[in-house]
């Protein structure tokens, strides 16, 4: 069943595969029984199998990683897809590859005005407008979580904490 919103980002200059595994560690944390299934070129999806044994199988370049809670949540993706059954959290995937070097994009912020704690400033102004994003060492990553933005805290504290450690690895600018 294919359920779930996919939230697309663009990353220049980092090692996407590393800092994928850091975001897992730090959930692996959070998800003491966490399972995990790894696809990649040449390499067909795994089964299912606690994060520790299949760190060392994220791709280098581009990959798929499914990630569930524990083994009830990965026996009901299959049914359930990315639905949240227990009302709280719900499995994910993250793809990812290397991206365009040349990339025509819409601004829906202003990029020229300063950012305070991380958020622009608001200019009720601004209207949206085409720029072409040149990133010779990009990647596309896509964290397909259960539910949209501003839909669950979960969801959105999914994207955070991935866009959180993707820009430790380099920048991040989301796109949808």
């Amino acid at each position: 069943m294919i359920t779930g919103d996919d939230r697309v980002m663009v990353v220049m200059g980092a090692d996407v595969s590393h800092a994928i595994r850091l975001f897992l560690d730090s959930w692996g944390r959070r998800w003491p029984s966490m399972r995990v299934a790894v696809e990649g070129e040449g390499m067909p999806l795994s089964d299912f199998v606690p994060w520790v044994e299949a760190r060392d199988l994220v791709p280098p370049v581009a990959g798929d990683v499914l990630v569930s809670r524990d083994d009830g949540m990965d026996e009901a993706w299959s049914e359930h897809g990315y639905t949240v059954r227990d009302g709280r959290e719900g499995p994910f995937m993250i793809s990812f590859q290397a991206g365009p070097s040349v990339l025509k994009c819409r601004v829906l912020e202003d990029p020229y005005l300063p950012h305070r704690d991380g958020a622009p400033v608001e200019d009720e102004m601004f209207e949206p407008y085409d720029v072409t994003l040149i990133a010779p060492a990009s990647s596309l990553v896509t964290l397909v979580a259960p539910e949209g933005p501003g839909a669950s805290v979960f969801s959105d504290e999914l994207e955070g904490d991935l866009v959180s450690f993707l820009g430790a690895a380099g920048h991040v600018r989301a796109a949808k």
